[in-house]
């Protein structure tokens, strides 16, 4: 059955890029820059900022079929639209313009694939969706709910989620509390110009503000959001147009089927997003590195300058192989948190963002942040109603991922990316084990989080190649599963630091990637488009954390994975030049030992041993640290003692 729907869209055409720009060099925002009242001055910005838009694009009603081709969307149908009223009007130049646009648009659409080089990121996800309208399958369904009635019922499961029913409102810091408040720097209007004309395309949030349309406006609007980004922090206060998420529901698996699988990502105004970057990157990322707070977050590696989950896994490696040079074994416990983003405490999270050296305006501005918000729904045809929420430090926002660092910054001591968390117990402690879980599963309850036993797994590490079993391992924990192998944070380990499964499972995905690759190769995609393309799907694959794991791997697993590099070559994926697995690798381990090295504030720099204070004049090595003394064959496996190593002599 053909299903129609509705769409509302703007036309963009060059006459109206060049009218816009006359109607913002000819604006004065004099009534905005001579307001004081942080509402009244954006709600003054807000309505001279949307008139402009809609006097110059203003708004179209399309309406979609499901027969038409994936490559029609409602914005080309509206250029169609806007082309034939100019040819009945005998506007041909203006209509021919128009008909280049939509080329060019539908060009663009058919062609994704070759911009995947540079976001790879989103790589193998856009290579599956060309495969999918090139087999047949047509565009892969939307994972937005289809109806007002799905969507509500989501709507509520979130809003009841991110719900603290023991709320207790913040308490701001007052001035003259005794603390030291460093000085706020004032935000320029070069600094906001520079972020606004860079802006790449992103969801634009309940503001109606698209991006494409402040990055045409930046010249004339940095000055006037400027004075209100200023305002706001000064004052400490958010304007209601930016309490206002519209989430998106992201499925957890290929088939939901309740809203528990949903995962609700955020979306909030761009306007907004831009000053929590500024309040992140200036206030809060200086904090993760000072001295007397770097220790709070050293076991934390998501969201913060240098972390990553290669970054995370080779400290977690790094502290077993030290742990099994006296242990017969180690426990390592994955620990999952229940909706570990959308139900954080704010009372709980400003208390521990009292401890740490904020400027008393952002500080307060962070709890004005919090809120009061409200959050709908988005569904194929519109939005739910909002509802409120007192609980979560917002998916998708600019501010939230640090806000999460920051709540996960107490408690036990534990290995952590984001909220993959892992409890690492050596042999002469697995009798502490109960104890300790318990304390992570009280701080969970104070913290509005829950501890989710049944996905929490257990795994005992022993040294590869033991001559004697343990003599004693320890039954299983009541209620949590104990596993031979664990998947952490992408890469497949098994209890006797063995790495063949993640070889098999790299080398199975890229086989899967390479029949997508040759497909699309059938239908004309060559050269060096499909080299980047390439590179940002089968080499992201087969490189994905590569320095953790590569010192671990036999001669049989390497030659497992040149194999898939020569096919790629063999059939002119990759040009005959590009470099082997090995050297790849090796390039890998220098680029990230060489940060490592030159940043004294890098999440492993603790890792590394004291600078040598040799008075020789000795030949000049890769890096200026001691070599330790390591016999031991394991730790020399692992990234940092490798390198350190590494033509040392």
């Amino acid at each position: 059955m053909e299903i129609h729907v509705k769409k509302m869209v703007r036309c963009r055409t060059p006459a109206q890029h060049a009218r816009l720009m006359a109607l913002l060099k000819d604006h004065s925002w004099s009534s905005v820059l001579s307001c004081n009242d942080v509402q009244r001055a954006f709600d003054e910005f807000y309505f001279l900022l949307l008139k402009i838009l809609d006097t110059v694009y203003p708004m179209h009603s399309v309406t979609t079929a499901s027969r038409d081709p994936c490559f029609v969307t409602p914005y080309i149908k509206a250029l169609l639209r806007k082309k034939n009223k100019l040819m009945r009007r005998g506007e041909i130049a203006k209509a021919e313009a128009i008909v280049e646009q939509v080329r060019n648009e539908i060009t663009k659409s058919t062609s994704k694939l070759l911009n995947i080089g540079a976001r790879p990121n989103r790589g193998t996800r856009a290579l599956w969706e060309q495969v999918r309208s090139i087999t047949g399958g047509g565009n892969k369904k939307s994972t937005l709910p289809d109806t007002l009635e799905e969507a509500e019922v989501l709507n509520s499961h979130f809003a009841q989620m991110s719900t603290d029913h023991k709320y207790l409102k913040p308490t701001e810091r007052q001035a003259g509390d005794g603390s030291i408040d460093p000085p706020c720097e004032i935000i320029t209007e070069q600094k906001v110009f520079h972020m606004l004309d860079r802006l790449k395309s992103t969801s634009m949030g309940f503001d109606g503000l698209p991006a494409w349309f402040l990055r045409l406006s930046a010249p004339s609007i940095a000055l006037p959001l400027a004075y209100l980004y200023n305002l706001s922090i000064s004052q400490s206060k958010l304007p209601n147009q930016w309490r206002a998420g519209v989430i998106t529901p992201v499925p957890k698996i290929t088939r939901p089927t309740s809203a528990d699988a949903y995962r609700p990502i955020t979306v909030t105004p761009i306007l907004s997003r831009l000053l929590e970057r500024i309040v992140v990157r200036d206030y809060i990322y200086p904090i993760f590195t000072s001295p007397e707070c770097m220790q709070k977050f050293s076991d934390q590696f998501a969201f913060r300058p240098t972390g990553s989950t290669t970054a995370a896994l080779i400290a977690i490696w790094h502290k077993i192989s030290n742990l099994l040079q006296t242990h017969e074994y180690v426990h390592i416990i994955a620990l999952d948190f229940s909706k570990a983003f959308d139900t954080v405490r704010h009372q709980t999270l400003i208390q521990k963002l009292a401890l740490l050296p904020l400027p008393i305006k952002i500080h307060n501005w962070i709890i004005d942040y919090l809120g009061g918000r409200i959050q709908c729904t988005k569904y194929s045809n519109g939005f739910t109603q909002f509802r409120p929420i007192n609980a979560s430090i917002i998916q998708g926002s600019g501010v939230g991922p640090a806000l999460y660092d920051i709540n996960s910054s107490d408690g036990n001591d534990l290995s952590k990316y984001a909220d993959d968390t892992y409890l690492i117990v050596p042999s002469t402690n697995s009798c502490s084990i109960l104890g300790e879980i318990d304390e992570i599963a009280n701080w969970a309850t104070a913290n509005n989080l829950k501890l989710n036993a049944s996905k929490t797994l257990e795994m005992i590490v022993q040294r590869p190649g033991a001559r004697k079993a343990p003599s004693f391992i320890p039954l299983p924990i009541p209620g949590i599963q104990r596993v031979d192998s664990m998947v952490m944070l992408g890469v497949t380990v098994s209890s006797k630091i063995n790495f063949g499964e993640h070889v098999k499972r790299v080398v199975a995905q890229c086989g899967q990637t390479m029949y997508a690759l040759k497909l699309l190769v059938s239908r004309g995609l060559s050269g060096a488009s499909l080299w980047d393309i390439t590179k940002a799907t089968l080499l992201s694959r087969l490189t994905y954390a590569m320095p953790f794991w590569w010192g671990f791997l036999d001669c049989a697993e390497k030659l497992s994975l040149e194999r898939i590099l020569n096919k790629a070559k063999r059939w002119r994926f990759l040009p005959d030049s590009h470099p082997s697995v090995e050297e790849i690798a090796t390039k890998c381990d220098a680029s990230l030992f060489r940060d490592i090295v030159r940043n004294n504030n890098h999440t492993l720099a603790p890792l590394l041993p004291p600078e040598s204070n040799s008075q020789h004049n000795l030949r000049r090595r890769v890096h200026n640290r001691q070599i330790p003394s390591v016999h031991d064959s394991l730790m020399r496996k692992n990234f940092i003692l490798r390198l350190l190593f590494k033509d040392s002599y």
